[in-house]
């Protein structure tokens, strides 16, 4: 089989079901969220939809754990906190907000100095390097 150059390749990326940023390339599919490091694998859908409360073997815990991991620790697993990286802008979702954000939806924004909570979509670069 003869693949193209990649201009044609689809560039769409999908919601990670642990901390809801669009880094994953195809869903279900066994991709490594770069964001939560969470492993997407199929066994915990049903019907399209991630359950919270189905063992995920990859990962050795539910997506109802990984996400309070997330939100704790930043990562999926406290061990994972090394592979883990901040969302670029055009992954951050409202899923993603609602889990680490302020109770009002906008970006609580601790380490910048002089910086505001702001929604997402008025984010700078570097304001989100520096969460």
């Amino acid at each position: 089989m003869i693949f193209g150059n990649g201009d044609d390749m689809d560039d769409r990326k999908y919601q990670c079901p642990c901390c809801g940023c669009l880094t994953l390339s195809v869903p279900k599919a066994w991709g490594i969220c770069p964001v939560c490091f969470w492993e997407d694998e199929g066994g915990i859908y049903d019907g399209g939809v991630p359950r919270e409360d189905v063992m995920s073997v990859p990962n050795h815990m539910t997506l109802a754990r990984a996400r309070e991991n997330f939100v704790k620790f930043g990562a999926c697993d406290e061990r994972m906190i090394p592979n883990v990286r901040k969302p670029l802008k055009p992954e951050i979702t409202d899923t993603y907000i609602a889990l680490i954000g302020s109770p009002t939806g906008s970006y609580v924004i601790k380490t910048c100095r002089g910086a505001e909570n702001k929604p997402a979509e008025q984010l700078s670069d570097e304001e989100i390097r520096c969460m």
